[in-house]
């Protein structure tokens, strides 16, 4: 078999175009491929993103419920505080307190002060004081 240079070099031609768009149709493919990754990738980011923004955010407000209910029960220490000195003024005095640790419902018992003597005629006209119930501290709004 002769060998015709014309053939052989469009032979070539033919060889090397059809590989070019082999390798191209590769390429594509492949950045296609590299696309869709890089999309779902940027979805999925942006997803753990608002989920930490939401994270931030509860953080964020139990903190500052937090804070908040520190500043009240320090107040409440106060006015706790305040009301066992007159009473005490009074002749009252601070018995030991026993929690029970079974239930809360054992906390609603006789309060932990006990007269001692009679108060002085005068006081015992006075009618007894109303405090007023604050509301229960909510923490978080996730309970």
């Amino acid at each position: 078999m002769k060998h015709e240079p014309g053939k052989s070099e469009e032979m070539d031609t033919d060889l090397l175009s059809e590989e070019l768009r082999l390798r191209e149709a590769e390429a594509q493919e492949n950045q296609r491929h590299v696309d869709r990754t890089l999309l779902e990738a940027k979805k999925r980011s942006s997803q753990y993103q608002k989920e930490a923004d939401k994270c931030n955010m509860g953080m964020e407000t139990c903190e500052g419920t937090r804070e908040k209910a520190e500043a009240t029960l320090a107040a409440q220490k106060k006015i706790t505080a305040m009301w066992e000195l007159r009473a005490r003024k009074q002749g009252w005095t601070k018995a030991p307190i026993k929690l029970p640790r079974e239930s809360p419902s054992n906390l609603h018992q006789e309060p932990p002060f006990k007269l001692l003597q009679e108060p002085p005629p005068n006081l015992r006209q006075k009618p007894p004081i109303k405090l007023r119930q604050e509301p229960p501290i909510k923490l978080c709004g996730h309970d």
